[in-house]
């Protein structure tokens, strides 16, 4: 198994342009796409983001 580190991943609402920057455990095999997943699967399970495939928004936007 890959050797895991914190690395710091932005994820940006696709509305408003509000930022959430977090480190989070990747590993040296894991992709962008993959880290970027970490981000987003975070926001949308602990901070309300909605999440889809194309769409990033903020708890503020996503009940617009």
């Amino acid at each position: 198994m890959a050797e895991q580190y914190p690395k710091q991943i932005a994820v940006f609402c696709d509305e408003c342009g509000t930022e959430e920057v977090h480190d989070y455990m990747v590993s040296e095999d894991d992709d962008q796409e993959t880290r970027l997943g970490y981000a987003r699967k975070y926001l949308a399970e602990e901070k309300g983001w909605l999440i889809q495939p194309n769409l990033d928004l903020c708890p503020k936007c996503s009940f617009c």
